[in-house]
């Protein structure tokens, strides 16, 4: 249910008004005689939307309107007032009304516009409050990621990035948006990047790619990108949409294991590495500071004595048992390195990739560990957040779609819209609220004899176009009235000075906040016939 506070000095009118918009079952209406009582009463209660008087004793409804607005932001309100004040319309309009309506006329199709006007004003509201709300949720979403997003054009123009992006490479936002920002490469790696953009296509428009950038500070870090390339209906990409993360730490992890793959050929050759050697039967021969730390038990109570395998978690050990056993009969039958979880002395449980190494000539072997507990954990949580962020891509996606279409659907209504300006027979024009010509047909251009339509583009109607000055003032007050005209009569004056009679049909024309923008209309030229139909020299027209 809307909640309505109704504000008129006229305590009949707003009895009327209460019992009209709560028979609807929509309204409760709350009632006040003064706008100087309801600013009081405002700062106690709260309303949906706001119907005001303009003339009232203590402080008029446009003054209320200006309060409402410094005190209560954009609350919707309808000013509810007496015929003939095309002033206060312009007024309240520029002040921020939503909507103004005229007393006067039969109360229930006067009260039942009064009450639609409150509904759309409400739903208005309502809409842009929502919008902002799913635009805030999508940027904190955006924004809070640790990955890096970007979106940027062909020529390398950036058209978006979120904030760890700007913080990973040291920049600001306007530093990065509108410019052609291309992150430091090594010129070995540069190719490599020219040939991953050039293999996206409509076909395999996502792929992803790993290499070097150089930061500001000089640094030498990797990275791993997710790109997708956008096309548009011609098959030409029009953007490209990026998500990436700093990969340096796992590329470090990765190229050290290999190097210590090829290295660990004896027990002491890796140092911090836990490192052992096994007999034939798993027992500990030897273990390193490293081996003792990992277990937590001292190395004396270990060796000669302990199964390394004790130190596996159960549901490992049959796994490692096979590979170890395989490996001393055929080394090319089974990995070398492995993943485990080691149950250390203290009862923790730590993942561990395992390296294990026949000894030439011997059956016993060389085995090395090492921790990785803290990366699976950072894996863990990339995964999940690469997932989060696939999920806000699909979502991207679906949006860009809905406003491409959108856009096909508005180029499409404006190239109707000009073929049938264009087309008229009769004359077309459009002014602002000033009186200035803004848009007109070639057959207004044709008929007031003028070469093109920029020579009338700008011209005031009322100093160019009026062959009787008294036209514009009665053409005004009659269409303030009404808001539009039909079949009106009047005299134009052409480039030359001629008279040319027309009848006239128009309106007012408003702008997306319902705010009168200006008139717009057709002019049908009167022929000799026609013009003795009626008078020609008046001023006056008729309506």
């Amino acid at each position: 249910m809307i909640s309505v506070l109704y504000v008129d000095d006229e305590q009949g009118l707003l009895d009327i008004g209460k019992i009209f918009l709560e028979e609807t079952g929509d309204f409760r209406v709350d009632l006040m005689e003064s706008a100087t009582a309801a600013l009081e009463h405002l700062k106690t209660h709260r309303y949906d939307a706001i119907i005001s008087d303009y003339q009232m004793p203590d402080m008029d409804g446009l003054a209320f309107l200006r309060e409402v607005r410094k005190e209560y932001g954009n609350i919707p309100f309808i000013l509810f007032t007496g015929r003939g004040r095309e002033d206060v319309v312009i007024l309240a309009l520029n002040n921020g009304a939503d909507f103004y309506i005229q007393k006067g006329g039969a109360p229930k199709p006067q009260f039942a516009e009064l009450a639609h006007k409150v509904r759309l004003s409400v739903q208005r509201r309502q809409a842009v409050v929502a919008l902002a709300e799913s635009e805030r949720r999508y940027r904190d979403v955006v924004e809070t990621q640790t990955e890096f997003i970007c979106r940027f054009l062909p020529d390398g123009t950036h058209v978006f990035v979120n904030e760890a992006y700007c913080r990973y490479f040291g920049k600001q936002r306007e530093e990065i948006v509108g410019h052609r920002f291309v992150p430091g490469t090594l010129p070995e790696d540069r190719e490599l990047i020219h040939r991953h953009i050039r293999s996206l296509s409509r076909e395999h428009p996502v792929a992803e790619i790993e290499h070097r950038v150089i930061l500001p500070d000089g640094q030498i870090r990797w990275q791993w990108w997710s790109d997708r390339a956008i096309f548009d209906d011609q098959g030409r990409v029009a953007e490209y949409q990026s998500a990436g993360k700093d990969i340096t730490d796992r590329k470090t992890a990765e190229e050290a294991l290999k190097v210590s793959e090829d290295l660990y050929r004896t027990i002491f050759n890796t140092t911090g590495a836990a490192t052992i050697i096994t007999a034939h039967n798993t027992t500990i021969l030897l273990a390193n500071a490293g081996w003792e730390t990992l277990t937590g038990v001292v190395r004396e109570q270990q060796e000669n004595r302990m199964s390394w395998t004790v130190f596996i978690d159960p549901d490992d050990v049959e796994r490692l048992k096979q590979y170890h056993y395989a490996r001393r009969n055929d080394p090319s039958s089974a990995p070398g390195v492995y993943e485990c979880r080691m149950i250390g002395g203290d009862t923790s449980v730590r993942y561990c990739i395992v390296n294990v190494r026949m000894i030439p000539g011997t059956t016993n072997s060389v085995v090395s560990l090492v921790d990785i507990t803290a990366r699976r954990k950072a894996e863990d949580e990339l995964r999940a957040t690469y997932e989060q962020l696939t999920a806000t891509e699909e979502e991207l996606r679906a949006q860009y779609e809905e406003l491409d279409h959108s856009q096909k659907k508005i180029q499409e209504s404006e190239r109707n819209y000009r073929s049938i300006i264009e087309n008229l027979q009769d004359a077309f024009y459009r002014t602002d609220k000033e009186g200035n010509i803004i848009l007109v047909s070639p057959s207004f251009v044709r008929a007031m004899g003028y070469d093109s339509i920029d020579e009338i583009i700008g011209k005031n109607v009322a100093g160019s176009f009026y062959y009787h000055p008294s036209d514009r003032d009665e053409f005004f007050r009659q269409i303030s009235a009404s808001r539009e005209l039909k079949g009106y009569r009047l005299a134009l004056k052409k480039r030359d000075g001629s008279k040319m009679e027309v009848t006239a049909t128009s309106h007012i024309y408003y702008d997306e906040m319902d705010r009168p923008a200006g008139v717009e209309g057709l002019l049908h030229i009167l022929e000799e016939n026609e013009m003795r139909c009626g008078p020609t020299d008046s001023p006056e027209g008729t309506a």
